[in-house]
């Protein structure tokens, strides 16, 4: 009689197999020919799934988990012991978001080896938007290099309707504080419009102002702050779900000095408009007689970086405006 000790039944096919032609997939044992062809290694996770469960996405085969993860993950903390200031010149943290027209999964796997970006889906644009942890220092500015980095090795693309969102720390501010920082970014709308693309000068989702005056005459800053719409171009009411003020105006790009001349440029300028009154900042900024180049004199000197003003000269120049000559600039304000 034929014995069957050195065989088994294959979970798949259920024929009996000679042991040597054993093998083990997603906790079964099935037989070498149906691991080849019922079976798949998945490229993300590196897991043994059923070929029920495979999705071929560009170069790589990746699972239903794994498909499902790459619509949306966290972003990874970015802690920092000793962080340094040299170059963003501010103590002040902050994150960014920035906006795609570009959805392709096999693109994403790569990213999530390389950088703490988070990425999840917005309906008001074509691809994803991805968001850091909070950052800190160079070290954070390193971070968004490294975004930039592997969405211009990828080819990732933006348009028009794609935005870049900076969001301020302001949590350790005073109420006092807060409403000039606020004050402060209010009046000097008309300058920063200039330092970004002019498709972001009248959308609905980043272009709306605020007076400064209702600002300086608010009452209670913070019941009003909690009032205001998102879509304001400086989003105070982000204040109260991320302790952050969150500067909508700059267009989509994944250029590094664009995204990171914007932080510290931003930065620089919350952390000069807290050391002011909003009386002070009112006759710096907006008194009758001050004109927008006036206000860009103030900025060139809040700004510490010479290249970070000079990259804001040439796009203001640029853009062709009416206040912003040709020649070097000359001002009697004190700042």
């Amino acid at each position: 009689m034929p014995t069957t000790d050195h065989k088994f039944l294959c979970c798949q096919c259920l024929n009996s197999r000679a042991m040597s032609l054993r093998d083990w997939k997603c906790g079964r044992i099935v037989c070498t020919d149906c691991a080849k062809t019922r079976f798949f290694t998945c490229s993300r996770c590196q897991q043994d799934r059923p070929v029920t469960d495979r999705h071929l996405i560009g170069e790589f085969t990746i699972c239903d988990t794994c498909r499902s993860e790459l619509k949306y993950w966290a972003s990874e903390p970015n802690p920092v012991e000793n962080p340094t200031f040299n170059v963003i010149g501010s103590r002040r943290r902050y994150g960014i978001e920035l906006e795609s027209h570009t959805d392709t999964d096999h693109r994403l796997l790569k990213l999530r080896k390389k950088s703490r970006f988070g990425a999840k889906s917005d309906c008001t644009v074509g691809g994803k938007e991805f968001y850091s942890p909070i950052l800190c220092g160079d070290e954070g500015l390193q971070e968004i290099n490294t975004l930039c980095e592997v969405a211009n090795e990828l080819g990732w693309q933006v348009d028009i309707n794609c935005g870049y969102h900076l969001h301020l720390d302001v949590q350790g501010e005073t109420v006092e504080k807060l409403r000039s920082i606020a004050y402060a970014f209010m009046c000097l709308y008309d300058v920063l419009r200039r330092c970004v693309s002019s498709n972001r000068h009248n959308t609905s989702y980043s272009c709306q102002h605020i007076c400064p005056n209702e600002v300086e005459n608010c009452g209670d800053f913070l019941y009003w702050a909690r009032r205001q719409e998102r879509y304001n171009f400086l989003n105070v009411s982000a204040y109260f779900q991320h302790g952050t003020f969150e500067n909508r105006q700059h267009e989509g790009t994944f250029d590094r000095d664009a995204v990171t001349n914007w932080v510290i440029m931003n930065l620089q300028v919350a952390d000069a408009a807290a050391t002011y009154s909003v009386s002070d900042l009112k006759n710096l900024l907006h008194h009758h007689d001050r004109t927008t180049m006036d206000k860009w004199v103030v900025v060139k000197k809040w700004v510490k970086d010479p290249s970070v003003i000079a990259f804001y000269e040439n796009r203001i120049r640029a853009s062709r405006c009416s206040w912003f000559p040709n020649n070097s600039i000359t001002s009697t304000i004190s700042a």
